[in-house]
């Protein structure tokens, strides 16, 4: 007999197949239409169709894009992986655009199941990672600089009573951070 701790890590796996085959329009087989996504992108929509929008633009920007789990651990309710992208940077992501890099970063996804499809998400991938080895420049207006930094920005956050948790941006609560292309090999880290 087949536990619901083995239907949801199938599906899990199945979900690797399918981002794996480059099959983004059959995600619905693992996530449920009306998914909650906890941690969407920078302008992923909701559900399933976000989810999908999200894995087409990921797909565009970095084409050759794999990710390798290094962990999965289950239950009767959530499957969470530990994981790495890699991928080589071919098109647009958040603002940068082709620079042919390669990156890799970690990532953390914790999935809720019911009936072998993922209902709730949670995760994170380390973004600013991703775009440092792109050659972007992050920065906050709580940079502190330090020649033992080499001169880059190390991102500071604050918590007020009134206010989220995070980067403070100049212009106000919920406004982007500032993304460019680096000008120098310096900005970009080329000195590590």
């Amino acid at each position: 007999m087949t536990t619901t701790r083995e239907t949801n890590t199938a599906a899990q796996q199945h979900l690797g197949e399918l981002l794996a085959a480059g099959e983004i329009d059959r995600l619905h087989e693992v996530f449920a239409t009306d998914v909650l996504d906890h941690d969407r992108a920078p302008d992923q929509g909701e559900g399933v169709d976000g989810i999908k929008g999200f894995f087409r633009s990921l797909t565009a920007a970095f084409p050759d894009a794999q990710m390798q789990v290094d962990q999965l651990v289950a239950d009767d309710d959530n499957v969470v992986i530990a994981y790495r992208i890699s991928g080589t940077h071919r098109g647009d992501f958040q603002g940068v655009p082709a620079t042919g890099r390669r990156i890799e970063a970690r990532g953390v996804q914790v999935g809720r199941f019911e009936d072998g499809k993922i209902v709730e998400r949670w995760g994170s991938t380390d973004e600013l990672g991703i775009l440092r080895q792109l050659g972007a420049t992050v920065s906050a207006p709580e940079a502190v600089h330090s020649t033992a930094q080499g001169d880059q920005p190390v991102l500071t956050e604050r918590q007020d009573r009134s206010g989220p948790v995070g980067p403070v941006d100049p212009d106000g609560p919920g406004q982007p951070l500032d993304v460019r292309e680096a000008t120098s090999e310096r900005e970009a880290g080329a000195h590590r």
